[in-house]
């Protein structure tokens, strides 16, 4: 009776530790955890360093049509000193409030930027990969600035496609060609206090794609409006699983491919040894 006693108790402990591993942060504002890229001036992507050391490309991509219309263009990115991600479109203004993350499309002018110039056009978001070994599990968003609204649409890619590729691919056919939409948050403000965390269902994927509000990423049709989203992103942040390269979990989302964490595969090997041990006293029996 004490053996028996004696391994329920060591099995509780173990049960303990299956867990997702510890949440991992991304500070994007932070140029000792810029790796390469457009750290300081505006290129193609930049690489980012996670408090764990696990690293995310990050790149811009924007619409060429009206609206959200049209194929997806790679647009340019940068880590603007204290404010982190911004994206330039082409042709793009770098003034307030375009020097942003947004859905409104410069009108020329050259004027006083108003609610009321910008136009529905460009829709930028920020495309997130965090390599072949990796699925992540976002959950939590951060800003450090704002311009008239802050509404942003979150998506993960749930295909078997690896890698994913973005360009010459439209919003409007990304949710029935693997995206998945994750979360709609509505006016987001900034600072840590202001954080919006989201994704409870556990959703994992090696790419996630964070932009101004868009419609046709949005499946429940909330319809709020759009041209006058902007925000610079300071921090994401969730869990990280490991995964073998070119199984489906890794090319996209879900658990196909995700490795065990450390709880599970003792609670694994701590029921074979059991179960072995109650043969052996079956047959001496």
């Amino acid at each position: 009776m004490k053996k028996i006693l004696l391994s329920a108790a060591l099995l509780g402990s173990i049960a303990t530790l299956n867990v997702a591993q510890a949440a991992v942060g991304w500070n994007l504002v932070s140029s000792n955890k810029c790796v390469s890229g457009a750290c300081n001036s505006y290129g193609s992507s930049i690489t980012y360093k996670g408090s764990d050391g696990t690293l995310v490309d990050t790149s811009a991509f924007v619409n060429t049509g009206s609206n959200y219309g049209g194929s997806l263009t790679q647009a340019e990115i940068r880590r603007l000193g204290g404010y982190g991600i911004i994206a330039k479109s082409p042709g793009e203004s770098t003034s307030s409030p375009y020097h942003a993350i947004g859905n409104g499309k410069y009108d020329g002018s050259g004027k006083e930027y108003k609610k009321s110039n910008i136009d529905p056009g460009n829709f930028e978001s920020i495309l997130f990969d965090f390599g072949e070994n990796n699925e992540v599990s976002l959950d939590t968003i951060c800003l450090t600035w704002i311009g008239f609204d802050s509404d942003i649409s979150v998506a993960a890619y749930q295909g078997n496609a690896n890698p994913m590729v973005l360009n010459g691919s439209s919003y409007g056919s990304l949710l029935s060609s693997g995206w998945s939409d994750v979360a709609q948050l509505s006016n987001v403000q900034t600072g840590w206090a202001n954080r919006a965390t989201f994704n409870s269902s556990g959703i994992k994927s090696r790419y996630w794609l964070i932009g101004a509000y868009n419609p046709a990423l949005d499946s429940a049709s909330n319809g709020w409006s759009t041209g006058n989203d902007f925000f610079k992103l300071e921090y994401v942040g969730g869990d990280v699983f490991d995964c073998t390269p070119g199984t489906p979990g890794c090319g996209g989302g879900g658990d196909n491919g995700s490795v065990p964490v450390p709880g599970t595969l003792l609670l694994t090997s701590l029921g074979l040894l059991m179960g072995s041990y109650a043969r052996r006293r079956k047959l001496k029996a």
